[in-house]
Formats: C-alpha cells, structure tokens, sequence
C-alpha cells in the first residue's frame, strides 16, 4: 500500500471506526498541488477518497456507515455515499450541516432555514425553521416567526411557538429550560410549568439527575422539583456536560480568574470545588489544572492521585495519559501511577495498543509494556492508524509498515518479527507463518502460567503429557465471553485474560498455541471443554506418551 506525502492522521478508535489520512502533493515543476483524503477500515482495507484543488473539509456522517461521508467544498457541504470500487454519488447538498449526530438526526440549512436528516442521509424534515436545538428524547426545540416551540421527528407541533429559548434546551429529564417575558423556568413534555418563570437564566438539566440549574439575583444555584435550593447561589456560570457525564461545571471569579469546580447531578453535592483552573473529566479520573499552573488527576471524589506535571493531557487513550514533566514525557494511567517512565522527548496518545514516541532524534512504537515494537532513526515522522503505523521518509515519501501483510512476514526476518505486533495480524495464513518465524518459545516470554500439568503429579494422563495453561492477554486477541443480551451494553470490551493451551503434538513433537474459553482457569477446564464438554474420563487418552 503506497499513501504519499502524509500530513495528518486521525486514528481508528471507539467512537471512530475509520482512520483518516490526510495527504498534501505538491508537483514543483508544474506548480500543482492538491489534496488527498483516504479512509481506512479496522482490516487495512481503503473504503474512500476524495481529493481537490484546495483544503477540504471530509468526515464520516456518523459512524453507524461506513459509506456515508460530508464534504465541504467552496461553503456548500455535501452528502457522499461511496461504493466498493470507491467511486461515489452526492446524495444532497446544504448550506450547513451540524457536525454531530444528536438523538439520530442532523440539522441541515438550506435557503436560510433549517430542517433535519437522519443518519441514512434521509430528509426527514424539510428545511422551513429559522433556528433549532438538536432533537432529544424524541423532541427539538425550533424557531418560527421569531417564536420557540417544539416538534417531534415527524414534524408536528408538541410544544407550541410561544416561548424564548436560553443559549440551548431539550428535554433532559422529562423537563425543558424556557423563557416566557424575560424570565426562565421549566416546562414538561405536556406544556406544564414544572418550575415557574421567575428567574434569570436556566440551563439544561443532566439526565443523570434531579437538579434544575437557575440563576437568581445574578448567581447560579440549584434547586430541585419543589424549587428548595439544594446547592446556594454562589456560582458566576454553570455548564452541564448534557450527553456524557453526571456533571455540572461550575466556575467562581477570584481575583480576576476563573476558578472552575464540579457539581455531581447523582449526588447533588459539590465533589470538586472551585479551585482549579480548567477541569476534564474522564471515565475514571478528572484531569485538572491547578492554580499555580501544575497539573494534576483528580478521582471522582475530588482527591488528587498523582503526582504534579507540567502538562497531562485533556484525554486519556487507552486508558493512559500523556504526562510531562522536566520537558520530557512519559505515560501514567488513570490512578496517577506511572506506566511508562517519564523519559521521552515526545509522546504521542496511545491507539490500538501502540504508541509513538520520539527518543532524541528517533521516533520508536511502544506497546504498554514499553516494548519497542519497530523504531528507526531514518524517518522524520511516524503516524498511528490505530491498526498499523506509517512512516514518512526522509525523500518525503509515506508507506506503510504493514505487519497485517503475508508478504510483509514472508520476507522479514525473524529477528524483525515482534511478538507484540501479532494481534495486528488479520489473515490466518499470515498468523500461522508468524509463529513459525518468531518461534513459540519467544512468543512464551510475554505470558503468565495459569496452571501446568506438573501441578498434578499423581494424575497418570497430565504426568506423561505436557500441558500449560498461559495468559497471552498482552500481545495476543482474547477469547471474547458472549455474555446475555442485556448486558452487551455496558460491557466495555476491555479483556484482561485471554487464556491459551500450549501444548506438545506427541506424535509430530511441534509445540502448539491454543485459543480456549476465558472460563477456563485449571487445565481439567482445558481439556474438558476441549472435547466438547464431555466427561475426560470417558475418553482414552491416558496411555498417550
């Protein structure tokens, strides 16, 4: 695979199934350059380009399709199904398109009025509003004839036009922020004041909680249903992290700077108070900035876990952050504890299980063990895809190291071969010619004995037989656990054992690698599962020597 002169790479990751390599060519002689954007999928396989004259605007329309694309050229943006062969149609075209799905749909703008798309690029509302909120639960707040109300994805009128709207409303919670003569309140599905129009400004509530954000004699505060103030008045502005975690960013100015804290809409309390200077919240940490400038993590209890550094990054990848301290990097998790040591001059986020960073003048793949996984001091810039990494050349050439390849293993060496790139390896072929390159002993030195047959020294069949139960969860594709429907969704995929049976074919004597069952913890478990459930016992393979 030859991708040329690459300038930017947005890799594969759990929100975004297709890498994004954006190229620039340039041809000196002629005075021509133009640009060029590929999307790759999870197995190496390009599903789209697109190229122009000048800079250009190219995204997925939503990760649901991997075919439907927006491009915007010259101020019009236009909808794109590709086709296998990559060639492609344009479905429709707008003056403005909402970058982000919300509740399954998009706002479109055409001629100056707004309307709405689904995620299959179908109009399902016809441009006719003067402004819009984003459809939630079902119901988007739209303007007509300088008038608020609400409609449904079938375009009727739920809520009439006869409020005003603060910065953003939908119905978080069953309840809706809206203005009525210059005061706010809250509103339900059935057009009933739930909260009466009585005070500054409202905000949009967290659908994880209870509380209604208001502002009265220039503070916020929250109260609940019964207008009691749960949390005083004492704050200069709140956000609400609406679609995503069970916060309130609140912020107080002390001495001229903004101080920001957070409140929790599950526990109605205020967990991190106003003393930091920037607050991001993450899975299972908060990274924060501190007054004097340090940053640090905060668990969700607003305790700090780690130590100080000169810079963490906003987002953990991966589950790790990027961490700086003495102008060099490294990586800690999201406990503050130090994964990778902080010894590099450049560290870029983990994806895929790889990352690259720069020591001195050479840029090297690690894995989380800080294994170096390729490096090379000959290449100027090293680009992660999230499933294979390319490489941009000295003579501004950009290839591909491809380890998904059977040609690329057929011709490295094994002292070439890294254990920790086999996961990468789609083609079964390709996987069967690593192990005999690379060697099952070497693949070996990365897992972790569970049982072994010497720990049954009185069982005849595992005395004269040799079998180990060895976790490769590290460097090899865990077995997945098919768990019950209603489960799938809040498992997040995150596999800490991926066990194997490594084992001796007695009458080849080749060892083997085996995939088994994550349930399997005791070689009894092994075997057993391996013929099909059924009782060892009733099978004759003791006497195998």
């Amino acid at each position: 695979m030859n991708i040329k002169n690459i300038e930017a790479v947005l890799p594969i990751t759990e929100n975004r199934p297709l890498a994004q390599i954006n190229c620039h060519h340039e041809k000196l002689r002629t005075n021509v350059s133009w640009h060029e954007t590929f999307f790759m999928d999870e197995d190496g396989n390009i599903v789209a380009n697109f190229e122009n004259e000048k800079p250009f605007l190219v995204q997925q329309l939503t990760s649901k399709h991997k075919d439907l694309f927006i491009i915007k050229l010259k101020n019009i943006y236009h909808i794109i199904q590709v086709y296998q062969n990559l060639s492609y149609m344009i479905l429709n075209s707008y003056e403005a398109i909402e970058l982000g799905v919300e509740d399954g749909c998009f706002a479109v703008k055409q001629s100056g009025l707004w309307g709405f798309i689904n995620e299959e690029a179908e109009e399902i509302i016809e441009p006719q509003y003067e402004n819009y909120c984003a459809f939630s639960n079902g119901f988007a707040a739209v303007c007509k004839n300088n008038k608020w109300g609400f409609i449904d994805k079938q375009n009727e009128i739920v809520i009439p036009f006869e409020y005003e709207i603060p910065d953003y409303s939908c119905f978080n919670g069953n309840y809706a922020p809206v203005c009525k003569n210059d005061k706010f309140g809250f509103i339900d599905m059935s057009n009933r004041a739930v909260i009466p129009f009585k005070y500054e400004n409202a905000l949009i509530r967290s659908k994880y909680g209870k509380l209604f954000p208001v502002k009265l004699n220039g503070k916020w505060g929250f109260i609940d249903y019964n207008e009691n103030v749960v949390i005083p008045f004492n704050f200069d502005n709140v956000e609400c992290n609406a679609d995503s975690y069970s916060v309130y960013h609140v912020m107080k100015k002390v001495d001229e700077k903004d101080l920001y804290g957070l409140v929790d809409a599950r526990s109605n309390k205020v967990i991190i108070p106003c003393e930091y200077l920037s607050l991001c919240p993450n899975p299972n940490s908060i990274q924060a900035q501190k007054q004097e400038g340090k940053y640090v993590l905060l668990n969700w209890n607003g305790e700090e876990v780690s130590e100080e550094y000169e810079f963490i990054d906003e987002y953990s990848h991966d589950d790790l952050y990027v961490a700086r301290n003495n102008k060099k990097e490294g990586f800690i998790n999201e406990n503050g504890e130090i994964v990778i040591p902080i010894e590099y001059n450049k560290c870029e986020p983990f994806y895929g299980g790889l990352a690259i960073v720069k020591h001195k003048d050479c840029f090297w793949i690690i894995n989380r063990l800080n294994l170096s996984v390729f490096d090379d001091n000959k290449c100027n810039k090293i680009y992660n895809t999230g499933l294979g990494i390319f490489i941009k050349s000295e003579n501004n050439n950009s290839y591909c190291i491809d380890n998904l390849s059977l040609s690329y293993i057929e011709q490295a060496s094994a002292d070439e071969l890294k254990p920790e790139t086999y996961k990468f390896i789609k083609n079964i072929d390709a996987r069967s010619l690593f192990l005999q390159k690379i060697g099952i002993e070497k693949m070996l030195q990365y897992g972790t004995v569970v049982d072994t047959y010497e720990n049954y020294p009185d069982n005849e069949m595992w005395a004269k037989s040799e079998y180990k139960i060895i976790d490769m969860h590290l460097i090899l594709p865990p077995q997945r656990i098919i768990k019950p429907w209603r489960q799938i969704k809040s498992d997040k995929r995150k596999y800490t054992y991926a066990p194997y049976l490594y084992m001796k074919n007695q009458t080849t004597g080749v060892y083997h690698l085996e995939g088994i069952h994550p349930r399997c913890r005791t070689l009894y478990d092994a075997i057993k599962m391996r013929y099909n459930g059924l009782n060892i016992k009733d099978f004759e393979i003791k006497d195998i020597k």
